[in-house]
């Protein structure tokens, strides 16, 4: 058994007990094995992630009017579709079909 303790007779790795700190957590110092392996290469201390801006809402709205005018929607229509949540795909396949664009917005808001 001696042999087995000290890892030499069975043939396993024995690892040293690391203890950890971590602010706001009490040390698992004696909790396990742990392994304990260089990294190579550094992490960064910060990950940037995308934020939705304030301003995407405005640069979809203007995507959309532009698509909508494009259509052969006027500027007063086109405005009041794009900023709604009606399907563009809908918007500029009525007009393709020979919709009016005043009866258009009307069955669409």
């Amino acid at each position: 058994m001696q042999g087995e303790r000290s890892g030499r007779k069975s043939g396993r790795r024995m690892f040293a007990r690391a203890e950890f700190r971590v602010s706001g957590f009490r040390s698992c110092a004696g909790a396990g094995s742990v392994r304990v392996t260089a990294n190579p290469t550094r992490m960064a201390e910060t990950t940037e992630t995308p934020l939705w801006h304030e301003n995407e809402p405005a640069k979809v709205e203007s995507w959309r009017l532009h698509i909508l005018l494009e259509a052969g929607y006027p500027v007063h229509l086109g405005e009041r579709i794009a900023v709604s949540e009606v399907d563009l795909h809908d918007a500029v396949e009525m007009l393709s079909r020979g919709c009016d664009p005043t009866t258009a917005a009307e069955i669409l808001l």
